[in-house]
């Protein structure tokens, strides 16, 4: 097996276990309640964690294996509906103040320019990071200048593992490396990317530029690094790790649906399951934000890049007149942006919001939140407050006319979704280097979870790479107040499953949250190298008056499948010659799963027995509801100290990596902003003259007109005239040819 160091501040071994005969696996888990009584999760702590676990084992059968394709359809009979009855309320904690801005704490970092690529949610998860790390710290912007990375954290996030270690190959394969950062994220990928060891790192380690620090002029008001340039990083930079991710919390969005509308592609759909407004969850987010943490959050926008035009040419949801930039989706438009929360004011009107009374949309209504108040939001889309590569005219105008890159978001928006906050360690860590046991190396796209009321636990089983002391443990929770217990054995050596052995530690603990949560323990537990040892987790909520067991697997969607997708859409686009033209129609990666046998383990208490989740797997991919999924290991890892402080100084001391240099960035910082001014005076002189120069046209125009209209007159006179004499000739001829003929004159003749 290879071992991989990840270092910045902090070094990090990552172990990826190589399989020997047993291994458990990772769970997406909630706290751990049992018994047969009604209990509420709010009093999790009076729950027997004793007796719960006594029912969850008692029909375990040592040393024997559940049979897969049974336990296949006992898991997929127990799919996990949505067992959160959330009802809609506008009451309000009162105790909470009116307004609240972190930026008066001096704990937000300056708005950044996430072009040339489609980064937001990096952006979104890593200003969250700077605000709550700053705030664990006691100190301000100002004081440390904390930049951290979001080319490091885009770029691992859609990246595989290639070390030859047991899980080489697992992660995201891109079609076309031109796409990696366009492809999209959201704010729980920076959760899994960090968890894992991956940063946050240094914005001085990787900045957000290419190695030849190239620039792109587009338009001259979209100044920045260039996408043609080299953005790529090698691999041994993945597991640096400036922070230490210790707590993620994944928010209920104030807007509750009857369905999952991240899942529904028809906007009417969306609209009609719209339930109404949760006042405790902005009041959740609130409480987030008081305890000095940004809060991520994805909703819809008119455009998801700051140089795209408005949907339909003029702005459906965000009001820009009179400075107000406050921004309202009232419809079922799904999530395309992200941005991150940094205070709120309850005073923001609703009056404010754009009114479609009159406008083109057709149906006679304002379309205003049916309340007041906003969240102050920091956008990635730059501001004229900051200088290059962060330089770019968006948001809100200061006292000074400048754009400062806030707006508005109100509380009632109903595509607020995904939000989310990041807890950090910032103590200064003894060991320059650690171990991480885990197995779930594919960045989470999707989950699927299951519950049953009989029981459930997820298992990995890891073996020590060196005498080492387990400091921590972790999981994710895919419910809301959930209880999860944490143990963890030293395995017999020939262990079949992952109780067969001596329990050395249990951890009980509530999460009202889901997300990523990382448990130290009170005493580390000391293994010898070569020892294998299981961490399993177990994880309980209640709905109604049921008590349930949960867990969690990542899946995401295989190259068979999206080969077979994508040769679908070129057929269908068969007379269509140039590709680009239905481009984004086309999926742009596909997924590796890598589940060994021996790595990861269920419990499923009706059954009486463990199963290998590796031979479920591929019974579980036989149902419609799986096909082209791959399923990942459960999130379970386990964190170790070398029991040598020595042995770890000397691995981060000699850990070398690949060559990453970058060039210097362009001289002159300002020229952005100089070549942006040239070209609005340009515009403005040009425009000028044009409209001087229809002026004198018009005027010459107007001049001859007049003296066209001073002839008339003339030309009437005459014309008078000459219709009078023409009438006088006319009478005359008449007179000549009416007169009697002189006979007498002949007759002389």
């Amino acid at each position: 097996m290879k071992n991989r160091i990840i270092k910045s501040l902090l070094a990090f071994i990552v172990s990826l276990t190589m399989v020997s005969e047993l291994s458990a696996t990772i769970s997406l888990a909630d706290p751990i309640v049992v018994g047969g009584e009604e209990e509420s999760m709010a009093d999790a702590e009076d729950i027997d964690s004793d007796e719960a676990m006594e029912l969850v084992n008692s029909e375990e059968t040592e040393g024997v294996l559940a049979n897969p394709k049974t336990a296949a359809r006992y898991l997929y009979d127990n799919a996990l509906d949505e067992l959160i009855d959330r009802v809609p309320t506008d009451e309000h904690d009162e105790s909470l103040p009116e307004k609240y801005d972190l930026r008066d704490l001096g704990v937000v970092t300056p708005v950044k320019f996430q072009n040339p690529w489609g980064t937001c949610w990096g952006f979104s998860a890593i200003a969250a990071s700077e605000i709550s790390i700053l705030s664990a710290m006691g100190k301000t912007y100002e004081e440390t200048g904390l930049d951290l990375s979001e080319h490091h954290l885009a770029y691992f996030a859609k990246s595989y593992v290639d070390d030859g270690s047991s899980q080489d190959g697992e992660g995201i394969h891109l079609f076309d490396e031109a796409d990696r950062f366009n492809l999209g994220g959201a704010i729980f990928t920076a959760t899994s990317v960090f968890s894992s060891g991956m940063g946050p790192v240094d914005e001085s380690f990787i900045p957000y530029r290419g190695t030849n620090s190239e620039t792109y002029n587009r338009k001259a008001t979209n100044f920045c690094y260039s996408p043609d340039d080299d953005w790529t990083i090698p691999s041994d930079y993945a597991y640096y790790q400036a922070y230490e991710l210790v707590d993620s919390k994944e928010l209920l969005s104030p807007a509750i649906y009857s369905i999952d509308v991240l899942e529904v592609e028809d906007p009417e759909e969306r609209e009609e399951a719209y339930i109404g407004y949760d006042a405790s969850a902005t009041d959740a987010i609130k409480e987030e934000i008081l305890a000095g943490r940004g809060v991520s959050i994805c909703f819809a926008a008119d455009m998801y890049l700051p140089s795209q035009a408005a949907s339909g040419g003029t702005p459906l949801f965000l009001n820009t007149e009179d400075n107000l930039w406050t921004h309202f989706t009232f419809d079922g438009t799904v999530s395309n942006h992200a941005v991150t929360i940094v205070g709120w004011d309850d005073t923001i009107p609703a009056t404010s919001f754009l009114d479609h009374t009159d406008d083109e949309y057709g149906d006679g209504l304002a379309h205003q939140p049916e309340g007041d108040g906003a969240w102050i939001v920091k956008n990635s889309w730059g501001a004229d407050t900051e200088e290059f590569p962060n330089k770019f005219s968006w948001g809100i105008q200061d006292e000074d006319g400048n754009a400062t890159g806030y707006f508005y978001i109100s509380y009632y928006d109903r595509s607020l979704c995904l939000a989310e906050s990041f807890e950090y360690n910032v103590e200064e860590k003894e060991n320059p280097a650690a171990i991480i046991e885990q197995y779930d190396m594919m960045v989470t796209d999707r989950t699927w979870g299951w519950s049953d009321m009989n029981g459930l636990q997820m298992a990995n089983v890891f073996t020590a790479e060196a005498d080492s002391d387990i400091k921590a443990v972790s999981c994710q929770t895919g419910i809301v107040n959930a209880s999860t217990t944490y143990q963890i054995y030293l395995l017999d050596d020939d262990a079949v499953t992952p109780t067969e052995g001596t329990l050395a530690a249990t951890i009980n603990v509530d999460y009202p949250s889901m997300g990523y949560h990382k448990e130290y323990l009170d005493t580390p537990v000391h293994v010898d190298e070569g020892q294998r040892y299981s961490v399993i987790v177990t994880t309980c909520f209640q709905a109604g008056d049921d008590i349930y067991y949960e867990f969690d697997a990542s899946t995401a969607y295989n190259e068979e499948y999206v080969n077979e997708y994508n040769r679908k859409i070129r057929y269908s686009y068969r007379n269509v010659a140039d590709e680009s033209l239905y481009a984004d129609e086309l999926i742009k990666y596909y997924t590796k799963c890598v589940v060994n046998p021996g790595e990861s383990y269920v419990y499923m208490n009706a059954l009486g027995m463990w199963g290998d989740f590796s031979e479920i797997i591929p019974y579980l991919q036989d149902y419609d509801d799986y096909y082209g999924q791959d399923f990942d290991n459960f999130p379970i890892k386990a964190y170790l100290d070398f029991s040598d402080p020595a042995e770890a100084q000397a691995i981060a001391e000699n850990y070398t990596t690949s060559e990453l240099t970058y060039a210097e960035p362009a001289t002159g910082t300002y020229m952005p902003y100089i070549f942006e001014k040239i070209w609005i005076i340009v515009g403005i002189v040009i425009g000028s003259l044009t409209v001087i120069f229809l002026i004198i046209l018009g005027i010459r125009k107007l001049v001859n007109l007049r003296k066209q209209a001073a002839k008339v007159p003339e030309l009437e006179k005459r014309i008078a005239e000459l219709e009078g004499d023409a009438t006088e000739t006319v009478a005359a001829d008449a007179a000549d040819v009416a007169k009697p003929e002189d006979n007498s004159a002949t007759s002389d003749k």
